[in-house]
């Protein structure tokens, strides 16, 4: 049985498309804890269009208020590039877990993984859980893992963006809050 299962990224912002995986997680883990971890700065993706850390984390303190989902800063207070095997490590030993907790990683991370900091050690501290992102069939992965059947919804933050760039539609893209709050600090143009 799961205590805690990380749910990291850049949340440049977070959308509908996460919170509803997150839902999911919970209701195929009912014991678990959702902990969204936002990212510093991310080991495998481009850093120039991601916004402040204290933007992207009041974006998901509005979108998470209400929710039976947690938030913890931990990577931005570490600063420096985030490695999810020492977020694995902080984790585990801040909130006592006595297994290992549950890591979600979308299917279409896989591929990459084992150009993870420490990837050959991960396996022994967490237990992955893959999450479908763009494809319904499962993709092979050579980690003990499980497959989570979530809804495929296609969103994604760089969308987001771009139609806020553009000024295209995006407004139920995200909760109502955060759409807000965009709005009014004039993010993404």
């Amino acid at each position: 049985m799961l205590e805690l299962i990380i749910f990291g990224g850049t949340f440049n912002p977070v959308h509908i498309g996460h919170l509803h995986l997150a839902d999911q997680l919970k209701i195929a883990y009912p014991g678990a804890n959702v902990l969204f971890i936002p990212t510093n700065i991310p080991a495998h993706k481009r850093s120039d269009e991601i916004i402040s850390n204290e933007h992207r984390l009041s974006m998901l303190r509005v979108a998470l208020k209400g929710t039976a989902f947690e938030l913890d800063d931990c990577e931005l207070r570490r600063g420096g590039i985030s490695y999810m095997f020492d977020t694995v490590q902080d984790v585990s030993k801040r909130y006592k877990l006595s297994t290992p907790p549950g890591l979600v990683i979308g299917d279409d991370l896989t591929g990459d993984y084992n150009s993870w900091y420490r990837s050959d050690e991960l396996p022994e501290i967490v237990r992955f859980i893959l999450a479908r992102r763009t494809r319904e069939q499962k993709v092979d992965f050579p980690y003990d893992h499980s497959y989570l059947e979530n809804d495929i919804i296609p969103v994604s933050s760089t969308d987001i963006r771009q139609r806020i760039k553009q000024g295209t539609a995006f407004r139920f893209l995200l909760p109502e809050g955060v759409h807000q709050y965009i709005v009014e600090h004039e993010l993404y143009r």
